[in-house]
């Protein structure tokens, strides 16, 4: 009988400490993606406070704490660029877009994993070769 319950508790506290530990690592995934989303909104709003004429050409890195990622644009055709996805771990993460942002060309002057935001005729222009373009 005492086994049994010691048995008992003992499942209950595993039961509970491993709920702990599986929400302090998606806790933990979710702040590096958003680190690597806030990264990228950053150097937009530096490209909305500038002029035309304004480019900047930045580096995402290659992995996201050891693991592949993907980064994802969503935007309704010619239209702006409404969400940036990051798919790591098996989950994503997006944030919304502000101001407006308009997809380049694919990989307009970047290579690997550079990512280039420029600002011509008023308007925000973002691109990298790293992408997923996905017209919703």
């Amino acid at each position: 009988m005492l086994i049994g319950l010691m048995t008992a508790v003992f499942v209950v506290f595993y039961a509970v400490i491993a709920g702990f530990f599986v929400e302090f690592h998606e806790q933990e995934n979710q702040k590096i993606a958003y680190d690597l989303l806030w990264l990228v909104e950053k150097e937009i709003l530096f490209a909305n406070s500038g002029f035309d004429g304004y480019q900047r050409i930045f580096l995402l890195p290659p992995s996201l704490d050891g693991d592949p990622y993907s980064i994802r644009i969503i935007h309704p055709a010619d239209l702006p660029i409404e969400e940036i996805q990051v798919s790591f771990r098996q989950k994503e993460y997006g944030l919304p877009v502000q101001p407006r942002v308009y997809l380049a060309k694919p990989g307009d002057g970047t290579s690997g994993d550079q990512v280039n935001v420029t600002r011509s005729r008023g308007r925000i222009y973002i691109a990298s070769l790293r992408f997923e373009d996905v017209t919703s």
